[in-house]
């Protein structure tokens, strides 16, 4: 039976060989695409190579300014819910403040409890 580190190391191990692996992969595409684009020599080749990265970086920045756009968009939805609970939170902390203030206390600062309230 396997003790309690040596059940841990293997998923370790695991992880670590597909991280490596993966950067690995990225690096090799990643040359393979350089080394491509380097041998293009002819001007309708380049042109070619140019509109794409054109239409690549067009495509990467709508889709990531529709993504900050959700993500602003719900914070915002957040925001709009939270907003009733923080006002009546700093409208009973006013109220507990001027009612120390004026000797009144309101019914919902009370806990409940019997009708008596015994002195000191």
């Amino acid at each position: 039976m396997a003790t309690r580190p040596q059940r841990r190391i293997l998923p370790f191990l695991v992880g670590l060989a597909t991280i490596i692996g993966l950067g690995y992969g990225f690096y090799w595409i990643l040359s393979q695409l350089v080394q491509q684009l380097n041998n293009v020599t002819s001007d309708t080749g380049k042109a070619i190579v140019t509109a794409g990265v054109t239409v690549f970086s067009a495509v990467i920045s709508l889709v990531v300014g529709k993504a900050w756009e959700q993500r602003v968009k719900i914070q915002e939805e957040v925001r709009q819910r939270k907003l009733p609970v923080y006002e009546a939170q700093i409208q009973l902390l006013f109220s507990a403040i001027f009612a120390s203030r004026e000797g009144s206390v309101d019914d919902h600062l009370v806990s409940p409890g019997s009708d008596e309230v015994p002195l000191a």
